[in-house]
């Protein structure tokens, strides 16, 4: 057995993995005469399991009658998904090349790598290269721009579509590990489209280039630079590599918080307890109204995968149970 990514070996026929990443695994049968089979690939996708649940009541008792309330924390799912290993390093098409007067780089990224990353339709919030030798790159018009594309390489011509700039131009200096950059304007990522993502920046002195960690993707990342001041983000030409940064996105991630009791009974969606919660649909708070000792457990799902449930037990005193019974009296009594 060997896997892909690389680290994981075995020769028994039979093995037990627990990958925290989507991963494939390879299997190769051989005989005792040294002869072999043809290589098996098993891909094993690794979807995201929200965090666990907890759930806190506004009282612990109360009197039959009154109205309680539920609220839910946890039961997100992580925020950033990287695409790459960052098995090398990249100076050429660094989105920080610094030591030129001038950039313009374009990197692809596929439907595929996205979705393997973890990332489905919705807003991406920013993204982060990870700086492996720091120049400082001393980039005063830093400015990210992001696109769909269903363009599947990129080559000697820039892809004409950047799209909407959704970083800067601000000013940047590079800091050794990971530079994140936090969109002014989320990217909305329709989910069936490549992304090609294209840095521009100029400055009218130069300081020095940042290599960051990259991959080895051919046809995926191009650009330029120039040693002479001015803009050059209308360039057309470019020159590609064979390296493209390993990429961080930050990624907005939607669970789906849903309540239960034990015993059933209905819960609300308002604080006087009269609309009442649609079973299976989402809320972070919910108000019962129990009548006897009731548990509540709430829990987040992604997809098809669901957190550890949280809860919280109710009880419930009754009310007194007094009677006055009328009289009679003469007048002075």
């Amino acid at each position: 057995w060997t896997s892909a990514p690389a680290g994981f070996t075995s020769t028994d026929a039979v093995v037990t993995v627990s990958p925290t990443a989507s991963i494939t695994y390879n299997v190769v049968g051989v005989d005792a005469n040294g002869c072999t089979t043809n290589t098996v690939n098993v891909p094993i996708t690794v979807l995201i399991t929200p965090s666990p649940v907890t759930v806190t009541s506004s009282a612990s008792t109360i009197c039959d009658g009154s109205i309680v309330t539920l609220t839910s924390a946890g039961g997100t799912a992580p925020s950033n998904y990287t695409i790459g290993a960052g098995a090398t390093t990249e100076f050429t098409t660094s989105p920080y090349r610094g030591g030129a007067n001038a950039q313009k780089i374009q990197y692809l990224y596929t439907k595929a790598e996205l979705n393997a990353a973890g990332i489905s339709a919705g807003n991406i919030n920013g993204l982060s290269f990870f700086v492996t030798s720091n120049g400082p790159s001393n980039l005063p018009n830093l400015q990210i721009a992001m696109a769909h594309t269903t363009a599947t390489s990129l080559g000697t011509t820039f892809d004409s579509n950047v799209g909407t700039v959704v970083f800067g131009p601000v000013a940047y200096s590079t800091v050794a590990g990971n530079n994140s950059h936090t969109f002014t304007t989320p990217f909305n990522w329709n989910g069936n489209d490549n992304i090609v993502i294209t840095v521009c920046s100029d400055s009218p002195t130069t300081s020095s280039t940042s290599t960051v960690r990259a991959d080895a993707v051919a046809g995926t990342s191009t650009g330029t630079t120039t040693f002479v001041a001015g803009s050059i983000c209308s360039n057309t030409a470019a020159t590609t590599s064979t390296n493209r940064p390993t990429i961080t996105f930050n990624y907005a991630v939607s669970t789906s918080t849903t309540w239960t009791s034990s015993p059933s009974s209905i819960l609300y969606t308002d604080a006087t307890a009269t609309v009442e919660y649609v079973p299976g649909s989402s809320a972070t708070v919910v108000y019962a109204k129990p009548s006897v000792a009731t548990t509540y457990t709430a829990v987040a799902t992604l997809g098809t995968c669901s957190s550890t449930p949280g809860s919280a037990t109710v009880n419930v005193n009754a009310l007194p149970d007094f009677s006055i019974s009328p009289a009679t009296i003469c007048q002075g009594d």
